[in-house]
């Protein structure tokens, strides 16, 4: 567990009431969910890269259902697959209300193989960043070898550092704050350049029967290498047919849609 700055400070004081955990597990798999809860600007950029007949998509890194409730309840043919068991749970729960029955696998989507090939292949929410350059090349060689059909198309997405200025640093913090259930929470990054790594701290206070509650998540995104991406593209059997560029509150987002080419010659 990395810690820096404020959150450092509190690991300091020795509390007995802290809960340190990752940030997708546990009190912060909850909290995740209700924080992209309505984070849909992506949903529809999927939607007009692929079709809904005949189409098997398999999601990797699903998390709470962001994307893959919303396509189930269209009628999309969707798996999802997902390390996290708190994330599931969540998501499982979420479909029961809506009377939905998903194909849901606990795994690790570097290794994940079920025996299907699928049409399309959906990771999104810069999920990848939470992969080193090692563990990149293994879900790249996964993909083409096990999962993707010939013709089938795999999209992801990651965040451009290339399009803003960046330098080695604390970030500004985030702050979350939830009336509801009286909690609050502070996001912090540390950008290390030379490392290519983006280390994530979250704190939060929840108060519940008059006690308040003190938890603390963490987490590591790498930054991404266009290089190194490219170079794994074109060292299996895909080919990038598609990129476009998106401007989010949390920078530019760039797609990639690759295409698992035919052997046939």
């Amino acid at each position: 567990m990395k810690l820096f700055g404020f959150c450092k400070g509190i690991q300091k004081l020795n509390l007995d009431d802290v809960t340190y955990s990752d940030m997708y597990q546990g009190y912060f798999a909850k909290f995740y969910d209700n924080l992209v809860a309505n984070d849909d600007f992506d949903l529809d950029i999927y939607e007009g890269l692929f079709q809904k007949e005949n189409n098997k998509i398999l999601e990797l890194a699903c998390g709470s259902g962001r994307i893959l409730i919303p396509l189930l309840d269209k009628g999309y043919d969707i798996t999802g697959v997902d390390l996290s068991e708190d994330m599931l749970d969540i998501l499982e729960k979420k479909c029961h209300m809506k009377n939905l029955n998903p194909i849901l696998f606990k795994d690790d989507m570097c290794n994940f193989n079920n025996g299907i090939k699928y049409d399309t292949i959906i990771l999104s929410h810069i999920s990848i960043s939470l992969l080193n350059s090692k563990l990149q090349e293994e879900l790249f060689y996964n993909i083409s070898n096990h999962l993707l059909k010939e013709g089938g198309i795999f999209i992801f997405n990651f965040t451009d550092f290339s399009r803003k200025l960046m330098k080695s640093g604390e970030l500004k913090p985030h702050y979350y704050f939830n009336n509801r259930n009286q909690s609050f929470a502070i996001l912090f990054e540390q950008v290390n350049l030379e490392l290519k790594k983006v280390l994530v701290n979250l704190y939060s206070e929840k108060t519940e029967t008059g006690n308040v509650k003190r938890y603390i998540g963490t987490s590591c995104k790498n930054i991404i290498d266009k290089n190194e991406i490219n170079c794994f593209i074109k060292a299996l059997s895909l080919n990038l047919i598609n990129e476009k560029c998106v401007e989010t509150t949390e920078g530019f987002i760039r797609f990639y849609v690759l295409q698992k080419m035919s052997s046939e010659k």
